[in-house]
């Protein structure tokens, strides 16, 4: 429940960081459910996805520090990568 919490509050830093009020409402709505999905998702996580999840966000978080927007960019599409893979063994049980 915390780490949801604190993906949130990342997030939440993100869109009102961003600069244009517009895109960051539209991408509130769309982390709404985001949001209701990695609930369900992260109740099931074995150890192993959770340690995949950690140095992905490491890895974010250290390009959003250098403000490298492809190493962002790159993280961002292996997070959903890795939560994909996830939902995808629950569905599959």
């Amino acid at each position: 429940e915390g780490m949801m919490e604190n993906i949130a509050d990342v997030y939440d830093q993100l869109f009102d960081g961003c600069g244009n009020a517009t895109a960051a409402k539209i991408i509130r709505t769309l982390h709404v459910r985001v949001a209701f999905s990695r609930a369900i998702t992260y109740r099931h996580q074995t150890e192993a996805d959770v340690r995949k999840l950690v140095t992905n966000s490491k890895k974010l978080l250290r390009a959003l520090k250098k403000r490298d927007a492809d190493a962002a960019a790159e993280a961002s599409l292996e997070r959903v990568t890795i939560s994909k893979n996830i939902a995808i063994k629950i569905l599959d049980d």
